[in-house]
């Protein structure tokens, strides 16, 4: 899975990546369903797709409620083209780190409730932002006990700036651990990608997308 080689070994390394970070948002949204989670934040969303949390939620009804959040205004335009017409979906143009105004604005506005638990998704997302060591605890902090988070993240092992073509800040899977300070780690804790929940984690030892579920306590 190194993306290393010829065009053609990118574009196949990419499609794996975002394959296995897909099957982990489907996994990591079932289980926040599950645990009675009806209100969604979903953090660095890029254009929603099928698969997204919102996608997941309407299995279960009306209730559930999803903030896509993105700072690419061009992405949020074409997202509002995703979600016409559709219930309890919310588009905020917003950088994710501005946590206290992101929180704020979806509480004013009616789209959340951060009294109540939140799932909070940062899928294929962390690597991407400087400075993002705290950023999970951040949310943490302002969120009602039984929030759960789940994220994933490149790691050293890869090719990562070959393969997104933006800025990329990979982690070793134990600083991507640290990330999750303060939260309860679902077992099995950091898994390597891909992973079915509720199985023993096999090795991550040069795995080049790991992530974890947790829950604040």
């Amino acid at each position: 899975m190194m993306a290393a080689g010829t065009g053609e070994d990118v574009v196949s390394a990419a499609r794996r990546v975002l394959q296995v970070e897909r099957a982990f948002l489907t996994q990591a949204v079932g289980f926040m369903l599950d645990r009675g989670i009806r209100q969604f934040l979903d953090l660095g969303c890029g254009k929603p797709g099928v698969g997204s949390p919102h996608d997941m939620g309407r299995l279960t009804g009306p209730a559930v409620r999803v903030v896509h959040v993105d700072h690419d205004p061009e992405v949020i335009e074409r997202a509002r083209l995703v979600t016409a017409g559709t219930e309890h979906r919310y588009l905020l143009c917003r950088s994710v780190t501005d946590v206290a105004d992101l929180i704020g604005t979806s509480q004013a506005a009616g789209m959340l409730d951060p009294r109540r638990p939140i799932g909070v998704v940062a899928v294929g997302l962390l690597h991407l932002v400087p400075g993002a060591d705290d950023l999970l605890t951040r949310y943490s902090a302002v969120l009602a006990p039984d929030s759960v988070f789940a994220a994933s993240h490149l790691t050293r092992s890869f090719g990562a700036a070959e393969l997104i073509g933006d800025p990329v800040h990979p982690r070793r899977p134990e600083e991507f651990a640290a990330m999750f300070d303060g939260l309860a780690l679902v077992k099995p804790g950091i898994v390597a990608l891909p992973h079915e929940w509720g199985t023993p984690a096999r090795p991550i030892e040069g795995a080049p997308v790991v992530a974890g579920i947790a829950v604040k306590q």
